[in-house]
């Protein structure tokens, strides 16, 4: 019911918040001075911001809504907070790493003795079902060309289909 006394019909709520937010700091912490901590985001029911205060005599305002969905917490306060069952841990997306540059060596030159002693080839790793069908097949690992760590039941495939062997 309105001020006026008029009604009104339907309310309108988000039950789904925004999914990436960056996380509110209680008084005092900024993300430059935030230091050991770690970010939670509420997973209550409720839209009304909240506050809690912590073990550490921290208080932090929640909600679900833009502001306060995620809440930076300090280490102190963690078990605390993930204990009262309205809040989980955010884990922050994986930065890419950096792909180390292969650094050009110059060719030694090795006695005769040491070529004639050189370490076996690894063994090529295959899944089971690759495994099978080349041996099906009589064909050996080494020759079936692959992209990726490991022979798979398609670089087998598609060796016997350059071959013209129907599978």
């Amino acid at each position: 019911m309105g001020c006026c006394g008029k009604r009104k019909t339907g309310m309108s709520v988000r039950t789904t918040g925004p999914t990436a937010t960056p996380p509110a700091y209680p008084k005092g912490v900024t993300s430059a001075t935030s230091g050991a901590g770690v970010v939670l985001e509420y997973i209550g029911q409720n839209i009304a911001n909240q506050t809690i205060c912590g073990p550490s005599g921290t208080c932090y305002k929640y909600g679900r809504n833009a502001r306060y969905l995620r809440v930076w917490v300090r280490a102190a306060d963690v078990d605390f907070m993930l204990g009262t069952r309205l809040f989980k841990r955010v884990i922050p997306p994986k930065a890419p790493q950096p792909t180390a540059q292969k650094v050009a060596e110059e060719p030694r030159v090795e006695p005769e003795d040491a070529q004639e002693s050189a370490p076996a080839p690894t063994p090529v790793i295959a899944s089971r079902r690759a495994q099978e069908l080349a041996e099906h097949y009589g064909l050996d690992l080494d020759d079936i060309p692959h992209t990726g760590s490991r022979v798979l039941l398609r670089d087998v495939q598609e060796y016997l289909d350059a071959m013209g062997v129907a599978v």
